[in-house]
């Protein structure tokens, strides 16, 4: 392809490549914010020797959506597992806080 027809393409496309990079990066900055808030909160339960289900739960259904969708574009085997076992470790967290108190 020639350099004209490829400019060509990517007009016709209407996608910034920029916007597209500030809105893969700001998505793994907030992932960093969200795994240093979760391991704050852990090591805090942990050592108050609060329950820390809840937050587990959280964090697997995080991991399992994200799973879903990767899945519902690529269709790898290897999403789906991990999509359907964050989902199971996710509910049964949750069930295990709910029925602890």
């Amino acid at each position: 392809m020639k350099k004209e027809e490829i400019l060509e393409k990517s007009r016709l496309e209407k996608h910034d490549e920029g916007q597209k990079d500030i809105v893969i990066r700001s998505s793994q900055y907030g992932e960093i914010g969200l795994i240093v808030c979760f391991i704050v909160l852990i090591v805090f339960k942990l050592f108050n020797g609060l329950p820390a289900q809840d937050l587990l739960s959280l964090f697997w259904a995080y991991l399992g959506m994200k799973n879903v969708y990767r899945y519902q574009r690529d269709k790898s085997k290897a999403n789906l597992i991990a999509a359907v076992c964050g989902m199971i470790a996710s509910v049964s967290f949750a069930l295990a806080y709910f029925f602890q108190w």
